[in-house]
Formats: structure tokens, sequence, C-alpha cells
């Protein structure tokens, strides 16, 4: 009878051992600069060069109603980035301030339709995904955390302090 507990045991501890090897060994979001995608950051399946995308690990969070989040706001492309991968069109269609014309991809019919649509243009421009399937490229990063679209403009963040997280 001790001999089935020992064997029933160590067969618990096999199997625990193996489950654990094969959550370590799944893929991670954190990456490495320093060569090992040579010189190239992977997020899922899009792919950006490191010397592509500005480094905001310098730039404070957003603070939005006192509280500090993970936002910051991306000043060459004039809007707020995320860790989290959101719907470029979204984002992008968020510059037209009369609407979003889906048919011709544009901006709708405004006065100030110019400088909306080349700021929708913009923000297609980086952060459309180019041959993969992710909602958005990243369009900056920040130490090896990468930063996507996620708000036109700086409203989100006229307030800027210490990042809760690290990014």
């Amino acid at each position: 009878m001790n001999i089935t507990y020992t064997y029933l045991i160590v067969g618990i501890i096999l199997v625990g051992i193996i489950l654990i090897c094969v959550f370590l060994l799944q893929p991670t979001t954190n990456i490495q600069i320093n060569g090992t995608f040579n010189g190239a950051i992977k997020s899922n399946s899009c792919i950006v060069s490191s010397e592509s995308v500005p480094n905001l690990s310098s730039v404070q969070c957003c603070r939005i109603f006192g509280r500090s989040t993970n936002l910051k706001f991306l000043s060459t492309l004039n809007m707020v980035v995320s860790p989290i991968s959101t719907d470029y069109l979204t984002v992008c269609s968020g510059y037209c301030s009369a609407g979003f014309d889906n048919t011709n991809n544009k901006c709708a019919d405004n006065p100030n339709v110019i400088t909306e649509q080349q700021l929708f243009n913009q923000c297609v421009a980086f952060s459309k995904p180019d041959n993969c399937s992710d909602p958005s490229k990243p369009v900056a990063i920040s130490g090896s955390t990468l930063l996507y679209p996620f708000s036109p403009g700086s409203q989100l963040c006229t307030d800027t302090g210490q990042c809760t997280v690290s990014i």
C-alpha cells in the first residue's frame, strides 16, 4: 500500500513540474532591444524597428483626475499612447471633429478638414498594421514596453506625474 501512495505522490509531483515548465516556456510580452531581435521589436505579429519609434522612457505618465495612469503623450504624433493595443482606425478617426467617412476613409467635410485630414493621415501612416493582424502597430516604446495609439490629441494628458507602474 505504501508503494502505491509513493507512486501517486511522485506522479503528482512530475505532473506539477511539467505544468510549471510549460508555463515558464510560454512566450512573454517582454522584449529585448539589444540584439535579440536584430534591432527589431516584436509585437505579436507586428514588427517595428527599435530605431524607428520614439523612446518615451523619460516622459512622465498622464494623470487623470489626480491619479497616475500608464498613458503617455507622444508629441511628435500629437496623441496619447498606451501599452494596450487598440484599433488604430478608432483612434485616428478621433482627429475628425465632424465625424469620419468610412466609405472614403477620410474625415467628413469640415472647414478644418485639411488639418484634421493631415493628422488622420499621419496617424494611419504610423499605426496601421502592415502585413500583420494586430489592431495597431506600436508607435513608441518606453523601456521595453511597446506603446500603441490610445487617444488623439493631448486632452487626456494635461497633467503629468510619476508613473505608478514602470513603463
